[in-house]
């Protein structure tokens, strides 16, 4: 753990104020109330060339207040961005290594330097539109027209066709009645009128279109 003493920062600030990165917790022998001026001047010789306000001033005496491990992380902070910052960019045409890249190039002929990610091992699959299988309008289109889009959303949201209704019967001037006794047929009468008897049910049916007596349809069916 470093530490520095308060006669160093007294005599020559500059030379001894660290900078970082710190690896470990820096230490300073110095007070939270005797050396609290001591403090500000540290943050203010880190702020040196930086216009401040009344507000910053402000902050800067509530920052005065902290422990000096915290104050000297946040000015080795301030220290080495204005070293980054002043440190003069490479020349036009040049890389951060040295590379030499021609600058001026043909208006005509644009030149596109490789990415820096690697390529996919297989390009994606074609999209397709899930309707009629066709292109996309575009690359970020699911389906070929608004038409289609549409009509999928209907395909989805669509209820499932009710179940058939059950038979229904037939009302009884349409079903065709025969007599147990006599055999004779009825359309929708159930009482025999020779042996005044009820005739039994044989289903619907119609009269006959030749010779006018009731049928039944399960005598059509009936092979």
């Amino acid at each position: 753990m470093t530490e520095y003493t308060v006669a160093a920062f007294d005599v020559e600030p500059e030379r001894v104020y660290p900078r970082g990165p710190f690896d470990e917790e820096p230490r300073v022998s110095l007070g939270r109330e005797e050396h609290r001026e001591l403090r500000r001047r540290l943050l203010l010789q880190a702020l040196d060339g930086i216009e401040l306000g009344t507000w910053d001033h402000q902050i800067l005496d509530w920052l005065s207040m902290w422990e000096p491990s915290t104050l000297l992380t946040i000015a080795g902070w301030i220290w080495r961005v204005k070293a980054g910052a002043s440190a003069a960019p490479p020349p036009l045409g040049q890389g951060s290594d040295g590379s030499q890249h021609d600058c001026q190039g043909d208006p005509g002929n644009p030149v596109r330097y490789g990415s820096v990610t690697p390529p996919t091992a297989s390009p994606p699959a074609q999209r397709r539109c899930p309707v009629c299988g066709g292109e996309p309008a575009s690359s970020r289109a699911t389906f070929c027209s608004d038409k289609h889009r549409q009509l999928a959303f209907r395909q989805r949201q669509s209820a499932p066709p009710p179940p058939p209704p059950p038979p229904r019967r037939p009302p009884r001037h349409q079903v065709v009645y025969q007599c147990p006794t006599c055999d004779e047929r009825y359309l929708g009468q159930q009482r025999c009128e020779v042996c005044n008897t009820f005739c039994r049910r044989l289903g619907a049916g119609a009269l006959c279109v030749h010779c006018d007596q009731p049928v039944a349809l399960s005598d059509l069916l009936t092979p």
